[in-house]
């Protein structure tokens, strides 16, 4: 708090209002309906059993599932230990998962609006940075910054040790060199290797400035190396003291395995993260981010032109590094989204100032031509993602499953007695059924799972798939207690006498 009032006891007025006027802006893709989707099946469902786990075991070392040490996610914990600090601030409930992520879009966004503010001095190019980072789909969609996985806090340090970096080079200040690693630290306890790959960028960058010989000479950068294997190194040997194979598994899975390997057939070829962006994820701006890099490199403005310069590098490197790994997700994008943003804030800012020396003089008593162009910019992406955020987005990939999530989360929030004692079929893959049995039974409540082979035949039982449904009526005598769209409540009265080899698929 002391460190954001000196921010602020600095800032002119007019900074301060582009500061309010972005955090509106900002409001509605971050934070609006950011609890109304249900806990989702994949990474997040796993992220929110390893927080709650944390909670329940206060084993904050080795992140657990099924009471054994998780060796199937082996990320680092900085996003778990936030969310289980969150869920006991804020219970168990979807809005604690995700707020970790939320909170650190809008620290990515403030960063990036600071460093417009502190290096071109000029706040209204922080605001177009910012908003074009929030009407980004490939950084609001689900994966990204609305859900409770740990993406948009590792963008969130990535995007402050590269802006760091360069501030450090331009200004020649030790203190942002030890930011640097500091962040780097971060990221990395976030998400492993990830963030380790926009490390060539800097070097680059540091050989086209020709400051490398003099950054080998601080004693900051040692410091920094030396804090940062302390931290890293230290987390990782620690957990494999109490998890033994630990590290043999991250070298197997998040760093050889995933680059060498494609895993779940996430492959679609070299150019494959270019289309997507081209045609999908950054579709509204990606021209613009091209004629940024143009203008950008012959700008007058010596800032501009480096900070063009390192994004760019920032942008092909990361690129071409995750374009070459034989696993290719779309979120592994996310920390080029603020570095394209202010590619994008280049060129559009460029423009304003360009329409603010137009002479407008008998048309208008004052030049607003510029806040014109900014508006109808920015007004169909805004909209667009406006209705994104606001639209039932969760059902698009698995809709039978996305019924079942409703219904859990619906029985989470809304006491009903005549619900209790429920057990749901677990098919094995079900971190985001499990998190909500697993908040259920926090707040004293019995709810159950059971695989397919242990149902005792005298249960309350969930089925939502077509095959689980038809299999229990075929084995079982039964009553339908209700329904709620595919997901159907049975009350099991004894078993049929036919071979249960009907659940063998």
């Amino acid at each position: 708090m002391n460190i954001f009032m000196a921010i602020l006891a600095v800032m002119k007025r007019k900074d301060i209002i582009a500061l309010v006027l972005v955090l509106i802006i900002i409001y509605v893709p971050i934070f609006v309906h950011i609890d109304v989707i249900p806990i989702q099946v994949w990474d997040e469902g796993r992220f929110a059993v390893q927080a709650f786990n944390i909670l329940k075991t206060n084993n904050w070392v080795v992140m657990q599932y099924h009471g054994e040490p998780d060796m199937w996610m082996v990320k680092p914990p900085f996003m778990m230990w936030l969310q289980a600090i969150s869920m006991k601030m804020f219970g168990y409930n979807e809005l604690a998962i995700r707020l970790p992520s939320a909170f650190a879009a809008v620290g990515t966004c403030l960063i990036v609006f600071f460093f417009f503010v502190k290096k071109i001095k000029d706040s209204l190019a922080g605001v177009i940075a910012a908003i074009v980072l929030v009407t980004t789909p490939g950084y609001v969609i689900l994966h990204c910054i609305r859900t409770g996985e740990c993406d948009s806090l590792m963008a969130m340090f990535t995007t402050g040790y590269v802006l760091s970096f360069f501030m450090y080079i331009d200004e020649k200040k030790t203190k942002y060199l030890s930011a640097t690693f500091i962040l780097l630290t971060c990221a990395t306890l976030t998400k492993g290797i990830e963030p380790l790959l926009l490390l060539p960028a800097l070097l680059i960058y540091a050989l086209y400035k020709k400051e490398a010989i003099n950054t080998l000479k601080q004693k900051a950068l040692y410091t920094g190396i030396a804090g940062f294997l302390f931290f890293v190194l230290g987390y990782y040997f620690l957990r494999d003291h109490y998890n033994p194979g630990y590290i043999a598994r991250v070298l197997d899975t998040e760093v050889f395995g995933r680059y060498n390997t494609i895993i779940d057939a996430h492959n679609q070829g070299p150019w494959a993260y270019f289309y997507d962006l081209v045609n999908q994820y950054f579709s509204y701006w990606y021209l613009l981010a091209i004629a940024g890099i143009v203008v950008g490199c012959f700008n007058s403005n010596q800032v501009i032109k480096d900070i063009t310069i390192l994004c760019s590098i920032v942008v092909g490197s990361y690129l071409l590094i995750i374009s070459n790994g034989q696993t290719q997700l779309y979120w592994y994008l996310i920390p080029l989204y603020p570095f394209l943003a202010i590619l994008v804030t280049v060129f559009v800012y460029s423009v304003f100032k360009i329409l603010g020396k137009a002479d407008v003089r008998g048309i208008l008593s004052q030049n607003v031509l510029p806040y014109i162009f900014i508006i109808l910019l920015c007004f169909v992406p805004y909209k667009d993602i406006c209705n994104y955020v606001l639209s039932d987005i969760s059902g698009e990939v698995a809709p039978e499953r996305y019924k079942l999530q409703l219904y859990m989360q619906q029985i989470l929030h809304h006491k009903d007695p005549n619900t209790d004692g429920i057990t749901f079929l677990n098919n094995g893959y079900d971190h985001d059924l499990e998190w909500y049995i697993m908040a259920l039974q926090a707040d004293h409540r019995p709810f159950y799972e059971v695989s397919q082979d242990n149902i005792k035949g005298d249960e309350k039982i969930v089925a939502y798939t077509e095959h689980y449904r038809k299999a229990l009526e075929a084995n079982y005598n039964f009553n339908v207690l209700s329904g709620f769209h595919n997901v159907v409540l049975y009350k099991l009265n004894g078993k049929k006498p036919i071979d249960s080899s009907v659940y063998k698929q």
